[in-house]
């Protein structure tokens, strides 16, 4: 049988090394170094406040703002919007005869009854 490698693989002495860090890093004394540590800093950071410090002392002024006063009064309701129309029902006009048209002899819109003359055409052409 063969005996068991007793040398120590570069891997397994880094390993160990970082093993040791973490154990140094949260040892007993680093830890209560840090738990008392954490009350001051905060102090510190609030200004002393807690500590005495004085009212007041290094706060930003209040903003200034814009006072309005409101009165009741009626206003009157207008709606406005924007739109399109369209007829239900849409009709080509073409031209039956050649020529050019002068006059249109109707008004737009207005109903038209059967044989009423439309256009006044060119009699030149």
């Amino acid at each position: 049988m063969r005996s068991p490698d007793r040398s120590i693989s570069p891997v397994s002495a880094v390993n160990n090394s970082l093993s040791l860090q973490i154990r140094r890093l949260f040892s007993l004394h680093t830890v209560q170094r840090v738990l008392i540590s954490l009350p001051v800093v905060a102090l510190v950071a609030c200004g002393n406040q807690a500590a005495g410090g004085a009212a007041g002392a290094g706060k930003m002024p209040p903003p200034e703002v814009n006072v309005v006063t409101v009165n009741q009064r009626d206003l009157a309701v207008d709606f406005e919007y924007v739109g399109q129309t369209a007829g239900s029902k849409e009709t080509e006009i073409r031209a039956r005869v050649p020529g050019i048209l002068e006059n249109r002899l109707y008004e737009e819109g207005s109903r038209v009854k059967a044989g009423t003359v439309l256009f006044q055409i060119d009699p030149g052409t």
